[in-house]
């Protein structure tokens, strides 16, 4: 069940709500979506980008994963902009294929994994707040970068960040 579902193409939340039991918004064929209202799902996805894709969480948007917030299964780009929230029980966002880039000015927040980005290696640009509750801020499991700037912060359980399976670079000014 998808509140919305859409192989291909865009889907824009212009400060409207979307909510579903399993996927709130559903994107298939590397489509594209912007929020700047609420989407929520209770059990699972709040954004599932398919074949990966783009997210826009424009400034006074909300993405609410009951366990995920955005999830991807190929290459995807996300931008999470100022006074924008992104949040899901295990992580904010996981991507399990593909390279890629999370930026951020806003707040992600995740139970597990603020940022777990798996089987490719990421970028994360973070010059807001990105929180894993019960394990780290950010996993970069086949390698990357990540750039903490200045009056940032990023911090879980354990870590804040944790890059491995392949060379990484970490730019800490924040917190």
């Amino acid at each position: 069940e998808a509140g919305v579902y859409l192989t291909g193409g865009l889907i824009a939340n212009l400060g409207g709500m979307i909510t579903a039991t399993a996927v709130g918004a559903a994107i298939g064929g590397g489509g594209s979506g912007t929020n700047s209202g609420t989407i929520s799902s209770a059990a699972e996805f709040a954004v599932f980008l398919d074949q990966g894709g783009q997210v826009t969480n424009e400034t006074g948007g909300k993405l609410y994963g009951g366990r995920y917030g955005i999830t991807s299964d190929g290459q995807f780009q996300v931008t999470n902009q100022s006074n924008a929230t992104i949040a899901g029980k295990n992580d904010a966002i996981i991507n399990i294929a593909g390279i890629s880039t999370v930026t951020n000015q806003g707040t992600i927040t995740g139970g597990q994994y603020g940022i777990n980005l798996q089987n490719g290696a990421g970028t994360v640009i973070n010059q807001g707040s990105i929180y894993g509750g019960s394990i780290g801020g950010a996993g970069l499991f086949m390698g990357g970068y990540l750039d903490n700037e200045l009056g940032s912060t990023l911090n879980g359980k354990y870590f804040g960040v944790n890059i491995n399976g392949g060379t990484g670079t970490v730019v800490n000014q924040g917190f």
